[in-house]
């Protein structure tokens, strides 16, 4: 108290270490124990000046005690009448008694030969025996506590455990109970210090940390591992996201594969080499191991080889599919749509093509979610308007049946059925 007069709940200590702070209560309760009821009563009031929530019904059970532990003040006698008046002094006798003699042969009783009726003094009932403290007591206490004492604190919880298994009165006479609570601190400060230190670790497996931070909370859910285990999940969270990255990522790789191996075979030579360079620039590693796409660039380049490579350096072609296989449709729009704004007919129509046609693919999307028949229609018209400039730039052009689902191909179809 000296050093931290200020009582507190949840208080920090050291670290990621958090503890209910009220030393004045306890100073209170120890006053009662030791039958100190003026001492408890002036910690008492203490404790209660700065009204914590948490410590009201603690001092509430407190005052109740030491209201049952006071000794009772035992009544008074009834005060006596004031200056009572003395009593009236004898009367003298003028006359003297005559002497009386005394028998000359005075006659002795006879002695009685009946004893006298017996007539005990009472005694006291026979205090109950008290019960022996198990044999094994003494020697787990020992054990006990030199546990504590190494800091081997998850040892000294269990054989606290057992210790008040075995004498649970001799136990809670003892006060064991405060140092089976300070084992208990000392391993939540053990166990989220452990889990703080593979977070710290690069390779370091999260679902230690937060079978670390888990287990002090059980040992003590006020405890600072609340912020481990957050941390835990944020990291989850992250790799979560970057394991969809990637796998949407595989996904569009093996997308383009497959339309620039279908483009090749139908003869579409530019648009076959625009798909595999897109996933190429997706994964290199992965590319460069299959001979088969190989041999099918090496090949398209062959034919190719008086054309220059489309430029999609403008057009944020790769990022915005992407974001429409999560199914971002608005971040696909908000990519796709400044360079289609910024189009004057100049662009390669390998980058013109699909940039318009995604774009109207998103509007698509949007229209079959729209809630107002207002704005259903106005996506509808945007997207049959940038299939249009697709058509008209690619007049084959073929959304992907495995990256566009069959509603949005449907929009490409009726754009089809309008041109001239």
């Amino acid at each position: 108290m000296k050093f931290d007069p200020k009582e507190a709940p949840n208080k920090y200590v050291e670290g990621t270490f958090f503890t209910d702070y009220f030393p004045y209560y306890y100073l209170a309760v120890a006053h009662l124990r030791l039958s100190h009821f003026d001492k408890a009563e002036e910690y008492l009031q203490l404790a209660a000046k700065d009204r914590i929530n948490k410590l009201q019904p603690l001092i509430a059970a407190a005052e109740n005690e030491l209201a049952a532990a006071r000794p009772k003040p035992q009544p008074q006698p009834a005060n006596p009448l004031p200056n009572p008046a003395p009593p009236p002094p004898p009367k003298p006798n003028p006359t003297p008694p005559p002497a009386v003699n005394p028998p000359s042969n005075p006659v002795t009783p006879p002695a009685t030969t009946t004893p006298p009726a017996p007539n005990p003094a009472p005694t006291k009932p026979a205090e109950p025996p008290k019960p022996a403290i198990d044999p094994k007591f003494e020697p787990m206490l020992r054990s006990a506590q030199t546990a504590l004492d190494g800091k081997r604190y998850a040892d000294a919880m269990q054989r606290f455990d057992e210790l008040k298994g075995v004498d649970a009165a001799e136990f809670a006479r003892r006060g064991l109970a405060s140092r089976r609570s300070e084992a208990a601190r000392g391993r939540v400060l053990e166990l989220t210090q452990e889990g703080l230190a593979i977070l710290r670790e690069k390779d370091g497996k999260l679902a230690d940390a937060k079978s670390k931070f888990q287990e002090a909370q059980r040992i003590q859910p006020s405890s600072g591992a609340a912020d481990g285990l957050a941390e835990v999940v944020r990291r989850e969270i992250a790799a979560e996201d970057e394991a969809r990255r990637v796998a949407d990522e595989r996904q569009l790789y093996d997308t383009l594969i497959k339309r620039g191996g279908d483009f090749y075979r139908e003869g579409k030579y530019a648009e076959a080499a625009s798909a595999l360079n897109d996933a190429r620039r997706l994964d290199t590693t992965r590319f460069s191991a299959d001979r088969e796409i190989a041999r099918i660039n090496t090949d398209i380049t062959a034919r190719l080889s008086v054309a220059p490579p489309a430029d999609f350096s403008v057009v944020p072609l790769q990022e915005a599919l992407l974001e429409y296989l999560k199914g971002n449709v608005a971040r696909t729009i908000a990519l796709l749509e400044p360079p289609a704004q910024a189009d004057n007919g100049t662009m390669d129509k390998r980058v013109r093509a699909p940039l318009h046609a995604y774009l109207a693919a998103a509007y698509a999307d949007r229209a079959l979610v729209s809630r107002s028949d207002d704005e259903k229609k106005k996506f509808e018209q945007q997207a049959l308007a940038q299939f249009k400039v697709a058509l008209d730039v690619a007049p084959d052009f073929q959304l992907s049946e495995t990256a566009v689902s069959p509603a949005v191909r449907d929009f490409l179809k009726k754009a089809v059925g309008r041109r001239p």
